[in-house]
């Protein structure tokens, strides 16, 4: 009876009408059900950028506010002492638009030091490996400058926040402001001086010795839990990472004819010069430490 039945069915035209309705609506209902998740998992994953983000940001960001506020604190005592010295506080206008423009320069100094990065790496380090690559990004005085100017910006913005917020115009907020705009701005000629070295990868070679010296000093006698395995353990692995990006950037500059002089040479000499001084460190490290042995990349 059930197979007559479907026969008849499937020979009238509601029954396919039915049927091709409820496979619509089945998709339509699949499809939402997809884009909904596809859309929580992107907004997860948002989040958890935003969330590095934060974390990342949160400590120069209280080091700034903690800054504006002593500033504001201490303002009412030193307020006389700043009239004597340098007049009456400029008005609301002149003082939001000071504090605007040495933000304003420090955001244009960031993203004409982070331009110019750009323009070295996509021409020199291109179709070098990652480890190479990662040299101009990690070079010591530029990362602390980024994370001055970061500051200063920073600062300048909590500062004009508190002005539009209604709290008493801070004096000390003009030389204050004044001093580490003009250190920022002639930093970033020397820094811009010292991009040019940039060019030489042998130049950036000086960070990856030392980081050799820190993880060594990890594991001699009297460093930082030094007698700990898993410290241990930790700095080869560090060290030994160091040392294939030291071993990669020698045959880069052994293979550039441009490179394979002077500077090729320079680093020659600096790679003798710590083979030395790794002897005579070698001394005080235990010989029981995995600094001497293969270590695995911790998990």
């Amino acid at each position: 009876m059930t197979q007559l039945t479907n026969l008849r069915l499937n020979q009238t035209k509601t029954f396919w009408w039915l049927r091709n309705k409820l496979k619509r609506i089945s998709f339509q209902f699949r499809s939402t059900y997809f884009s909904i998740r596809h859309s929580l998992r992107r907004e997860s994953e948002n989040y958890g950028v935003l969330r590095s983000l934060f974390s990342f940001s949160g400590a120069p960001l209280l080091i700034a506010i903690f800054c504006a506020v002593g500033l504001q604190t201490i303002d009412p005592l030193l307020k006389q002492y700043y009239k004597n010295g340098f007049g009456e506080v400029p008005n609301d206008g002149d003082y939001k638009a000071f504090l605007v423009a040495i933000r304003t320069i420090g955001g244009v100094f960031i993203g004409l030091y982070y331009a110019g990065l750009s323009a070295i790496v996509s021409a020199m380090y291109a179709r070098v490996p990652n480890n190479i690559r990662n040299l101009p990004a990690h070079e010591p005085a530029g990362n602390f400058y980024l994370r001055y100017l970061s500051f200063v910006t920073v600062l300048c913005v909590m500062l004009a926040a508190f002005g539009v917020s209604g709290l008493p115009r801070i004096a000390l907020a003009m030389p204050v402001a004044t001093l580490l705009g003009t250190v920022g701005i002639f930093a970033f000629m020397k820094l811009g001086q010292r991009a040019f070295n940039l060019f030489d990868p042998t130049a950036l070679s000086k960070t990856i010795f030392e980081e050799l010296d820190q993880w060594m000093s990890m594991v001699r006698v009297g460093g930082h839990y030094w007698l700990d395995k898993s410290f241990q353990k930790h700095a080869h692995y560090l060290a030994s990472s160091s040392i294939d990006t030291l071993e990669t950037l020698a045959e880069l500059v052994r293979k550039e004819p441009h490179l394979n002089g002077v500077p090729f040479a320079a680093l020659g000499a600096n790679i003798v010069r710590y083979l030395i001084q790794n002897e005579a460190f070698k001394k005080e490290i235990p010989t029981q430490s995995t600094w001497f042995q293969t270590a695995q990349c911790p998990s």
